[in-house]
């Protein structure tokens, strides 16, 4: 029989909570939480130090045991995911943070894609000009960077030494009379401005214009030096040192930056120097003469001018090493340019019919002018992007035939015996070498000349001259 003590409910059967006033159910969870309790611990200690003594391992209790371990492996693998996930969360952040990577647009791919397209094209070197700085002011020269250039040069003479036209200019023709400003820059970052006038009677290509007028200027040329007669230089003297070293007052004038002064030579020949108002220092030079030069009638008739500047090959004071040779009777000096003898009625055949070469490189060519053939011809484009052929330059002129297109130094060329050759390079130094033929090299800084003999018959069977460039 059962009575509720608190609220005095009786029922005829035993109860272990009264229905009526819930009274007892506390004790009971109490009781269940402290069984639960005691059986876990059971449990635990089944699973790491093997069956308690208090532990019931009967068939009856043996699911609840497997079961408790079950949960206790749950338990240990969802704290082991969690541990995990932490350890990923915390390296994801940190790669997410890291610079070039926070907003994730840059990756390492992208980053060496960058590089690639930034990289610089390949320096172009720098070559000297025929030119030598002569002291005269009236010859209006001036030096950038131990280079000399001078009024009524041509442009091809300039864009040989290394220069590069900044406008669309290089494939262009010049009418007869007319004149085109144009900008140039070199390898070292030197800036030029020269004005290019066609003194013939007919279109002509703009490399072979004359120079008329030569500007330089500071602000384009803060890293190169750039001297005129007597050590004048840009950026370094004044204006004073200036009329000293012209040897003539001058006019001086005051122009919106600075100070101008003034040589007028002629009507047609115009020396200006800027300076600037606060140093007073040289930050600007102007050469022009736009008169036609005495002796040039057209073109050609030029070109034959500056040519006959050149001693022929088999003058005594000419040295294999010297880069002179004649071609057809033309004195050439290397490097040629390609469309120097196109314009004297050459035509060019790369091997494999290619009309174009890529940014420094190289490829042997034929040239023929009537009877006259070339072979084995080394061209080079010195430039930093593809060039037609005629953009080019000539570096390396071989001949193994004794029909004589091609002069050398001393008259050297193939069919002479060994005995004239030996004697025609008496006292000058070369190096040998008998590994195929009897070679005989010849260099310089600037050039190689290579003489092959064949010592069964004792001929010279090879010849060749090339610019180290």
């Amino acid at each position: 029989m059962y009575r509720c003590e608190a609220c005095g409910y009786s029922a005829d059967e035993e109860l272990s909570c009264c229905p009526l006033c819930g009274y007892g159910e506390e004790q009971i969870s109490e009781d269940v939480a402290t069984e639960e309790t005691e059986r876990q611990s059971n449990l635990f200690e089944y699973v790491s130090c093997g069956v308690p003594d208090n532990v019931d391992t009967s068939e009856d209790t043996a699911p609840a045991h497997r079961s408790g371990i079950r949960r206790q492996w749950k338990v240990i693998a969802l704290c082991i995911g969690v541990l995990a996930l932490s350890f990923i969360s915390v390296f994801l952040i940190k790669k997410l943070s890291s610079p070039g990577l926070a907003d994730g647009s840059t990756s390492a791919i992208a980053q060496q894609n960058e590089q690639a397209e930034t990289t610089e094209p390949q320096r172009i070197e720098m070559k000297p000009t025929r030119y030598s700085m002569t002291g005269k002011f009236s010859d209006y020269q001036v030096m950038i960077d131990g280079n000399v250039y001078q009024i009524h040069m041509t442009v091809g003479e300039i864009l040989d030494s290394g220069w590069i036209l900044t406008g669309d200019v290089s494939d262009g023709v010049l009418p007869a009379g007319e004149k085109a400003e144009i900008v140039l820059k070199s390898a070292d970052g030197a800036i030029m401005q020269i004005t290019a006038v066609n003194f013939s009677s007919s279109n002509i290509s703009c490399r072979d214009c004359i120079v008329s007028e030569i500007k330089i200027e500071q602000e384009n040329n803060t890293k190169a030096t750039v001297n005129i007669i007597d050590g004048l230089t840009l950026g370094g003297s004044d204006i004073e040192a200036v009329k000293g070293a012209v040897g003539k007052s001058g006019e001086v004038v005051s122009a919106g930056r600075g100070y101008v002064l003034t040589f007028a030579e002629s009507e047609t020949k115009i020396a200006q120097f800027t300076f600037d108002k606060e140093t007073e220092k040289l930050i600007g030079i102007r050469f022009c003469d736009s008169k036609k030069p005495s002796g040039y009638d057209d073109s050609d008739a030029w070109e034959n001018a500056n040519q006959t500047a050149l001693p022929y090959p088999t003058d005594p004071e000419v040295t294999p090493t010297s880069g002179i040779i004649s071609i057809d009777g033309e004195v050439y000096r290397l490097p040629i340019s390609v469309d120097e003898l196109i314009s004297r009625g050459w035509s060019a055949e790369l091997e494999g019919d290619h009309k174009k070469l890529p940014a420094g490189g190289r490829a042997y060519a034929t040239f023929t002018r009537g009877s006259a053939v070339l072979t084995g011809v080394d061209v080079y484009n010195p430039t930093i992007s593809e060039s037609y052929v005629s953009d080019c330059i000539i570096v390396s002129i071989s001949s193994s035939s004794a029909e004589g297109w091609v002069v050398f130094p001393l008259g050297l060329k193939a069919g002479i015996s060994e005995a004239a050759f030996i004697l025609s390079v008496e006292g000058m130094e070369y190096e040998f070498d008998d590994t195929y033929f009897d070679e005989y090299v010849f260099r310089s800084e600037e050039y190689t000349f290579v003489v092959d003999i064949d010592s069964k018959t004792g001929k010279v069977i090879y010849v060749s001259s090339a610019y180290n460039y």
